[in-house]
Formats: C-alpha cells, sequence, structure tokens
C-alpha cells in the first residue's frame, strides 16, 4: 500500500531509536538500504489503485494525498538515489555514528519526498518540504568542517527566503481560493486572472521554488552548500533533494494551477533558459569537480523547468522524463566524483588526469552519465531532451528548443573538457600507484550506468509503463 512509504521509513527510525536497542550504524544502513531497495521495487511493479486508497486511508488524516503516475516516477528516482547515497556513505564514513545519524536522516528525508510526490494540498507540501530541508542541512553541516559549516549556513539562509516567498503567496491563495488544495488554487487563478495580487502571489511562489530548487539567478547557494557537503550527502542532494525541494513541487503547481490557466509560463521558460546557458557556462569554466557537476545540475534542471512553460501534456512527459533521467545521471557522477576524491585525495581537475588507466570503471561509468547528460544516443538523455525540444517547438516556443539544442552542445563541451582533464592525458607520478575504487562505490555507478542505458534503449517501454500514463 502507498501509505507505507509514508509510515514504514518513520517507524524504522523510531524503531532504531528505541532506548532499549541501541541500533548500530550498520544496523541502521542495512535497514535504510532495505527499505529503499523495497520501494524502488513496489513503484515499479505495483499495480495500485491510488484513487481508493486516498479515500479510505488519507480521509483518517486529511493530507489530500494521491498515489498517481507522476508519484510512481518521483518515488522510483528517490529510491535510486537513496541507494547510490548509502552506498557512497558505507565507503566513506568511517565513524559509526556518523552512518547512523545519516541512514536515519536519509529514510526521514525520503518519507518527506514520498508526501511531497502524492500531495495535492500546497500547506501539506510546504511543511513537508521544510522537513526535507531541515534534514539537507543537517547533513550538510554533518562534515563539521568550515566548508561544510559554511555550506549549511548557506543552504538554511537560502531556504528560508524561499520559504518566506511560499508562505506569503499561500496567505493570498487562501484569501483568493478558501482553501489550499490545489483545485481550488487553479480555479482562484482562472477566476482572478486579470488581478494583479493574484499574479504576483503565482510569481512569488514561483521564485520560492526557483531559490530551493537552486535555478539561475536564485541558485548561487547550491554551489557552496554541495560542495562543501560530505561525498555522500552530495549524491542525496544532487540527486533528488533539490529537485524535492523545488522542481517536484514546481511540476506538481504546474500540472494542476498553471498549466490550466497559462499566464506563469513565460516565466518559467524564461528562468529554465537562463538556468540553463548559466549553469552550462559555469561547468565549463569550473575547476573543481563538484563545482563542476553542481553548475550542470542547475544546467539540467533548467530543462525541467523551461518544458514545463510549454503547457502541454507532452511537456509534462517530457520533464518528467528528464527528471528521472536527471537523478540517474547526477547520482551516478557524484558516486564517481566521492569514487575519484577517495582514491587521489583531491577534487581539484588541474591535480588529476590520466585516471582511466588507474580507474577504468569510473572512468567508463562516467563517460555514460556524461553522455546522458549532453543528450546522446543510446542513453536516456537522449530521449528526453528530444521531447523537451519537441513539445517547446509544437507549443510555438521555437526560441526555447534553440536554446535546448545550445545548452546540448555546451554540455558537450564541459564533457569533454571533464573528461580530458580528469581521466586521459598523462597520469601525475603522485598518483600512480592508486587502485580502482571500492565495491561500495562501484556497484552503484555501475548500476546506474546501466539504468542510464537502458532507460535509453526501452524507451518506448519506458515511455508506455511510467511516462505516458501520467496525462
Amino acid at each position: 500500500m502507498p501509505h507505507l512509504l509514508i509510515f514504514l521509513p518513520v517507524i524504522i527510525v523510531v524503531f532504531l531509536n528505541l532506548p532499549l536497542y541501541k541500533a548500530s550504524g550498520s544496523a541502521a544502513f542495512l535497514a535504510a538500504v532495505l527499505y529503499f531497495a523495497a520501494q524502488g521495487i513496489f513503484v515499479s511493479f505495483a499495480d495500485i489503485n491510488f484513487l481508493a486508497w486516498n479515500e479510505i486511508f488519507c480521509s483518517l488524516f486529511a493530507l489530500n494525498l494521491f498515489y498517481d503516475p507522476v508519484s510512481k516516477i518521483i518515488t522510483l528516482t528517490a529510491a535510486i538515489a537513496a541507494f547510490s547515497a548509502l552506498a557512497t556513505a558505507k565507503s566513506r564514513v568511517s565513524n559509526d555514528k556518523s552512518l547512523f545519524n545519516f541512514s536515519n536522516l536519509i529514510l526521514l528525508s525520503g518519507a518527506a519526498i514520498n508526501v511531497v510526490s502524492m500531495t495535492r494540498d500546497i500547506f501539506t507540501m510546504y511543511v513537508f518540504i521544510e522537513i526535507i530541508a531541515v534534514s539537507a542541512y543537517i547533513m550538510i553541516a554533518s562534515g563539521k568542517t568550515r566548508r561544510a559549516l559554511a555550506g549549511g549556513f548557506k543552504y538554511i539562509i537560502a531556504s528560508s527566503i524561499g520559504s518566506a516567498l511560499m508562505l506569503f503567496s499561500m496567505g493570498v491563495f487562501f484569501v483568493f481560493a478558501g482553501d489550499t488544495s490545489f483545485g481550488s488554487i487553479a480555479a482562484a487563478y482562472e477566476s482572478f486572472s486579470g488581478n494583479i495580487l493574484m499574479q504576483a502571489a503565482v510569481a512569488l511562489f514561483l521564485c520560492g521554488l526557483f531559490v530551493k530548487g537552486g535555478l539561475a539567478p536564485f541558485g548561487g547557494w547550491l554551489l557552496g552548500a554541495y560542495s562543501g557537503a560530505p561525498a555522500a550527502v552530495s549524491v542525496w542532494l544532487s540527486g533528488i533533494i533539490a529537485c524535492a525541494c523545488g522542481i517536484i513541487a514546481l511540476v506538481r503547481f504546474a500540472q494542476f494551477v498553471i498549466i490550466p490557466s497559462g499566464n506563469a509560463q513565460t516565466l518559467l521558460l524564461i528562468v529554465g533558459a537562463v538556468s540553463i546557458i548559466v549553469g552550462a557556462l559555469g561547468a565549463l569554466s569550473a575547476s573543481d569537480f563538484k563545482k563542476a557537476l553542481n553548475y550542470s545540475g542547475i544546467s539540467q534542471t533548467g530543462y525541467i523547468v523551461m518544458v514545463l512553460g510549454a503547457g502541454s501534456q507532452l511537456a509534462l512527459i517530457a520533464a518528467l522524463f528528464h527528471f528521472f533521467n536527471y537523478g540517474v545521471f547526477q547520482s551516478l557522477l557524484f558516486v564517481n566524483s566521492a569514487a575519484v576524491e577517495a582514491q587521489t585525495g583531491t577534487v581539484n581537475i588541474n591535480r588529476l588526469g590520466g585516471l582511466s588507466s588507474r580507474m577504468p570503471v569510473t572512468a567508463a561509468t562516467s563517460a555514460v552519465g556524461f553522455l546522458s547528460l549532453m543528450g546522446a544516443p543510446p542513453f536516456g538523455g537522449f530521449f528526453s531532451k528530444l521531447l523537451i525540444i519537441l513539445a517547446l517547438w509544437q507549443s510555438g516556443n521555437e526560441f526555447f528548443a534553440v536554446t535546448a539544442v545550445i545548452g546540448s552542445i555546451l554540455a558537450a563541451g564541459y564533457f569533454l573538457r571533464l573528461e580530458r582533464k580528469v581521466f586521459f592525458g598523462h597520469i601525475p607520478k603522485r598518483l600512480e600507484n592508486i587502485k580502482e575504487a571500492g565495491w561500495y562505490l562501484l556497484a552503484p555507478s555501475i548500476l546506474l550506468a546501466l539504468i542510464a542505458l537502458g532507460s535509453g534503449i526501452f524507451f518506448a517501454f519506458m515511455l508506455l509503463k511510467f511516462f505516458a500514463p501520467v496525462v
């Protein structure tokens, strides 16, 4: 039952923290791995009567939850990112208490992500986005280094600004709609489409989500926060947390409010296009491997936001397909950056080079991740970007369709630069004796590379099974 996606991880956390049962970090890690593996299998194969579940169960809690095909895509992506982050933590976290804390936090934030994916009430969404944000702040600061604490501070400040914008907008929505359900807000938005205050509230709510999602020009905080976080935290943050706090909420808001009404689509198109170009240019100039991937993340989430501005059913499918691919290749690349840092002691690309001869699996899977990211066939990223370009072109947004193509060309540029700087060329003498990373890092990178390839090869199956039911 879908309600287990919310309550089971919370129950696991409670059990792990019972005073009479002192669970170890390994026990918490195993519990989290088993839970997210079960979540991934469940949402992939279970045939769920989500409407009946909502009527019977959620009426007891007044959460206004629906498990629909969009929820399935989001919860599956979250499970994949969680598995990758947990495997990275097992490899990179030597302290048992730190592993215990991370496993607990990832279970709690995973449960909150599941709620955000299912809710059709804007206030419920806001509450659980804040739970995700608090968990993320604790994770970032857990590194206890100067960079980690500074990154955590930037994160909490930026998140607070986004929260303030969202709260103000929700107050306006409540005045006009009478409640905070998406259906009521959509009706009010259509009825009061000419009202300046209503238009301002929608714009400010979107800006709040842009801040939380790290989109340009609001995403400067993301670079310091994610780059300074511990390796496993970076995988979890980049793979799903930024999307959960910003992009998932944006998809739902666009699906239920903006797409039926339409006047805010231009803002999505512009912010998405700016994010694509700014993020790609930043990745081209970054000298830090993780920072380059953070810039790349800004660019790739820009695609999701920009295509939502097209306002069509094809646009929604394209956005969700790229969301899934983003979760896969972004998690893959951050796992591999953790492997590079673990074996070499640095992520400064100017101090690296020639690693493909010593770390062939990491090099090969990184190439898969970058090829999917830039939209090369036969990887999944090619098909999601193709759908994005088609959706934009069919909706009459030819300029933004061309922007999507330019973004892919720039992505090819920073892919080639990072591959040459990190994995090819001459290996420095101090790195001549390094070896391939351990299996806790290789296993998720191989699995993610196979998913990136499989989502392209089996594109037709993926489209019919997961994405076409969205509309």
